[in-house]
């Protein structure tokens, strides 16, 4: 039975402040729909060069 994935893509932009490795806590540089914008038309690039399975789909 087909069963679909889902994918979280978690993508560093920026270097490490000092403070965030000790505290995991950590500075976006980037919004999360800059994020989405970048990542999905990477993916379409992909998909278009054959690199993706068919069977695999981008959303927006």
């Amino acid at each position: 039975m087909p069963m679909p994935l889902r994918a979280v893509l978690k993508w560093r932009i920026s270097t490490l402040a000092g403070f965030e490795g000790g505290t995991k806590i950590y500075v976006n540089t980037i919004s999360p729909w800059d994020v989405r914008d970048r990542a999905v038309a990477r993916l379409r690039e992909l998909a278009r060069e054959g690199a993706l399975s068919e069977r695999v789909t981008v959303g927006q």
